[in-house]
C-alpha cells in the first residue's frame, strides 16, 4: 500500500468510528440512496450512474443498505464521504466514497473466502470482505487511505451482518471466475 503518513493511532480511530457509528441507534435498513452501477468500473475506479433501481431492484439495494446501516449517500465515515450506496449486483454490494482530495472510489463488498489460498480484502469481518475496485485486476498498488476506508467500512458491516441475506453475496473468487469482465480488485 501506498503510505501517506497515517499514524496507528488514525488506523484505531477510524476503525472505531465504524462501530462508534453502528452503535448509534441508527434504524437499520433504511433507504436513501438508489443510484447503481452497471458494467465494469470505469479507469478511474468510480462507479458508473445507471437509472434508479425499479421494483425488482429494491431487494438488492435494500440488502446493500442493511448491511451497511446507518450509512446512507451524504454521509461521513471517518475522514470519508459516502457519494452512493449501490445494491447487490454480480454477488457484492459496492459503495462510492470520496477521499478527502475529492477523489471518488469504490469499495465491493463479497462474501468472505476462507481458503486459504484467495486473496484476502483490506477490510474483513465474519462474514463479508470488503475490496477495493480501482480497474487494476489485481495489478495496481492500494492507495493505503482508499484501504483504510475499506477496514473502516467492515467494523459497520460487523455490527450488521446477521441482519441480511448472505446467500445474494458470493466470494471475490468466485466473482471474478463468472463475471471476469466486471470484477476488479486490489
Amino acid at each position: 500500500m501506498k503510505s501517506d503518513g497515517v499514524s496507528r493511532r488514525f488506523v484505531v480511530g477510524a476503525l472505531g468510528v465504524g462501530a462508534a457509528t453502528a452503535a448509534a441507534g441508527v434504524a437499520v435498513g433504511s433507504v436513501r440512496s438508489k443510484s447503481f452501477a452497471l458494467g465494469p468500473a470505469p479507469a478511474d475506479g468510480t462507479a458508473l450512474d445507471g437509472p434508479e433501481p425499479g421494483a425488482d431492484d429494491e431487494p438488492a439495494l435494500a440488502q446493500a443498505a442493511r448491511l451497511v446501516a446507518p450509512l446512507a449517500a451524504g454521509d461521513r465515515l471517518g475522514r470519508w464521504t459516502v457519494q452512493q450506496v449501490l445494491p447487490v449486483k454480480d454477488g457484492a454490494a459496492s459503495l462510492v466514497l470520496a477521499d478527502d482530495r475529492d477523489e471518488r472510489f469504490q469499495l465491493d463488498i463479497c462474501a468472505r473466502d476462507r481458503s486459504s489460498s484467495s486473496p484476502a480484502g483490506p477490510g474483513r469481518s465474519e462474514h463479508f470482505e470488503v475490496f477495493l475496485a480501482n480497474s487494476g485486476n489485481g495489478s495496481k498498488a492500494t492507495y493505503e487511505d482508499h484501504g483504510l476506508a475499506a477496514m473502516a467500512l467492515a467494523e459497520v458491516i460487523r455490527a450488521n451482518e446477521q441482519h441480511v441475506d448472505r446467500g445474494l453475496f458470493q466470494t471475490q473468487a468466485h466473482r471474478l471466475a463468472a463475471n471476469n469482465a466486471r470484477v476488479y480488485i486490489t
